[in-house]
């Protein structure tokens, strides 16, 4: 045999033994996850070719059978009992305690003291009511107090007020009271007051928010009134008219919230107070009497005011 052949024969040889040594990487397979037996407990580890099993907190290779093996494995199994009796406590402790007539009750009380009277009031009629009927299972279980009615009004009744608003008004024109203010706590609050026609109801709707704002110059108020517009869902082009009062920061002919908003709405119309019109129309009028009568006329109207 020549030299040429030998070589040829060790060649084969040492790819034969390189194929038949080969090694495959098994990779962890996504689709392990949404069998019943491995999508409670089976996770991808950070290498692919391992997973990771949340019960016991261990990393294993990511083979079938080696997944089955854990599964059966004694470890795993006291580590799954004990999740399942966290999961069932926790199951438990959330289960829905409050019957649905106490709820319906105390929501309506809530809505009746956001409607009619303050919220210092609640505690005294809280325990008023349940003294009504000592027979009632709904009265006797009552229990509202001051931070909890607070609670049910801006989580559950002022959420779905408003929705029910938006969708009434859906696609139809309306238009907005406005006015700025600071609250006792020096904080600047924008009122927003909508009007518009209900279908529905067959009469006009007023309603709507107070919304807090960074501060009372013209630029922070568009941006807020264009941003809660925004999010409630409203057609801000629907927005036909507007009434504000006569401060320069609202009316002004340049720098003001009606000159901003009406760059976004060219044919908004803009009604100024009544009282404040009226009220700088006398000041004006004032300057033009003398001194004599003004201090006749404005003493006259402090005597009525006082008797």
């Amino acid at each position: 045999m020549t030299t040429r052949n030998i070589n040829l024969l060790e060649i084969h040889a040492i790819m034969g033994k390189d194929k038949k040594n080969k090694y495959y990487v098994q990779k962890f397979k996504t689709a392990w996850q949404t069998e019943k037996q491995f999508k409670d407990w089976l996770r991808p580890s950070k290498d692919d070719s391992r997973a990771y099993c949340t019960f016991c907190q261990d990393d294993l290779t990511a083979h079938r059978n080696t997944l089955l093996n854990h599964l059966k494995s004694s470890k795993h199994v006291k580590r799954a009992k004990e999740e399942g009796s966290v999961g069932q406590r926790i199951s438990s402790f959330t289960v829905q305690t409050i019957d649905e007539k106490r709820k319906n009750a105390e929501l309506r009380i809530a809505a009746f003291v956001a409607q009619h009277c303050s919220t210092r009031a609640v505690d005294d009629l809280g325990e008023m009511v349940k003294q009504l009927d000592n027979k009632s299972e709904v009265l006797t279980s009552i229990k509202l107090h001051k931070t909890k009615c607070l609670g049910l009004i801006h989580n559950v009744i002022s959420p779905c007020i408003s929705e029910e608003l938006v969708e009434d008004i859906g696609n139809s024109y309306y238009s907005m009271i406005i006015d700025e203010s600071t609250s006792i706590d020096t904080k600047k609050i924008l009122s927003l007051v909508i009007r518009y026609f209900s279908y529905s109801k067959r009469k006009i709707v007023t309603f709507f928010r107070l919304i807090e704002i960074e501060s009372g110059d013209h630029k922070s108020m568009v941006d807020a009134f264009v941003k809660i517009i925004s999010e409630h869902g409203l057609k801000i082009h629907n927005l036909i008219g507007i009434g504000v009062d006569g401060a320069s920061v609202m009316v002004g002919k340049n720098h003001s919230f009606s000159a901003k908003l009406k760059e976004i709405l060219p044919n908004l119309i803009v009604v100024k107070c009544v009282c404040h019109s009226i009220h700088l129309a006398a000041e004006k009028a004032f300057l033009k009497l003398p001194q004599n009568l003004d201090f006749l006329i404005f003493n006259q109207g402090v005597y009525q005011l006082v008797f």
